[in-house]
């Protein structure tokens, strides 16, 4: 059937109510997938369709992450957050399968769960493959990468210090520049969330050295870049961190690449708050909630909510401090974890507290804060300003 056939035959099925339109996606409802299910049952065809569905969203996988550094990377994201409950259902069938598929899979789609709120998902499908699978070699080692970053990002340092060690010696061993330099970012960014900025600054930067390359070339390598940037904030070198940032920003601009371009707007707004500029700190933060929502980022769009009530705050905005501090919180009860992000954060929270407390009182604070959790469209919105663009459903 032509690409014009299949559009007729969908809105054919759409008037006679057999699916249901939702957006530029089609579904179908329930009563009927159940009906299909028995009659797949009944003629044996059910395992046939099962693979044929995992396959398919096995190669979206594959596309996204071929694409994560291309001009493509925010559809993407969109595309897999779409298609959330088709890779579950592809995963759980592909538990079974004795290629080990699945740990490719759950390898390949977890980075962009981690970012999207799904971490809980990414480390159940994680740890279920590996369990049946541990075949040495490249599938393998990204598996285990994979879910070093889930458990640091769910606040277990050591454990992902243990599997970016395991990284580090199978990309040796497999003489495998790309998977070095992945272990070589989690293990560095271990020591960043965990008070250790030097450390993780000289690992990043030997990783780097191994080749002198373009940082565009491969994913790992630009996130390797992005925490030089972090940990020169960490360490207060601010107007080398503030020019490292500017340099990848521009980089980042003219590829049109999302993810690394927010996080640069993160510590650019960092800075200037450091450096007593929290109008320049609101406007970075601004930047950074943007490209985050463009990508359905949940944790980084926590992550910019914070310094956006903090910048709020130090600008004598109490109430709206409060309420995005309310936001905030929501956005990180629903990404499964505490808060998180370099330590330094966790001082800028309190700040964040106190003068929002102080500028409005304890009980304004409480209104303005539960207001801000229980109606986050509508402080983000206001926050942003008229600029923002149409954010995805959340």
């Amino acid at each position: 059937m032509s690409e014009d056939g299949v559009a007729d035959a969908l809105s054919g099925l759409v008037v006679k109510c057999v699916v249901q339109r939702d957006g530029d996606r089609h579904r179908m409802l329930d009563s009927l997938k159940e009906y299909g299910r028995m009659w797949l049952e009944e003629l044996g065809e059910r395992e046939q369709l099962a693979d044929r569905h995992a396959a398919y969203f096995h190669e979206v996988v594959r596309q996204a992450d071929e694409r994560w550094l291309g001009p493509e990377q925010a559809r993407e994201y969109g595309r897999i957050a779409q298609a959330h409950p088709d890779l579950c259902a592809a995963l759980d069938h592909l538990m079974n399968d004795p290629d080990g598929a699945a740990v490719d899979l759950a390898g390949r789609v977890a980075f962009f769960w981690s970012c999207c709120g799904h971490l809980h998902e990414a480390r159940h499908y994680l740890e279920r493959a590996l369990l049946e699978h541990r075949e040495p070699g490249p599938v393998l080692t990204r598996a285990l990468w994979a879910l070093g970053i889930v458990r640091l990002l769910q606040g277990e340092p050591e454990p992902a210090a243990q599997l970016a060690a395991h990284c580090a010696r199978a990309a040796e061993e497999d003489e495998d520049p790309e998977a070095a330099l992945g272990a070589a970012y989690l293990l560095s960014l271990t020591y960043l969330m965990t008070g250790r900025p030097l450390v993780a600054q000289s690992l990043a930067e030997s990783a780097l050295a191994e080749a002198a390359e373009d940082d565009f070339v491969s994913p790992s390598r630009l996130r390797c870049r992005l925490i030089t940037v972090f940990t020169r904030t960490a360490l207060g070198v601010y107007d080398e961190a503030e020019g490292l940032a500017r340099r990848l920003l521009a980089a980042c601009e003219q590829r049109d690449e999302v993810w690394t371009r927010s996080y640069v707007e993160y510590q650019l707004s960092l800075i200037a708050l450091f450096r007593d500029r929290p109008a320049e700190a609101a406007e970075h933060a601004r930047a950074m909630l943007r490209g985050k929502r463009r990508l359905g980022d949940r944790f980084g769009i926590a992550l910019g909510v914070d310094l956006l009530a903090a910048a709020a705050a130090e600008q004598g905005e109490g109430e709206q401090a409060a309420r995005l501090s309310g936001t905030g919180q929501t956005y990180w009860r629903s990404v499964g974890h505490p808060q998180r992000g370099t330590p330094e954060l966790a001082a800028v929270r309190e700040r964040t507290d106190l003068r929002a407390r102080t500028a409005i009182g304890d009980h304004a604070y409480r209104v303005a804060r539960q207001r801000g959790a229980s109606d986050t469209r509508a402080t983000l919105a206001l926050a942003l300003g008229p600029a923002e663009p149409p954010a995805p459903p959340e």
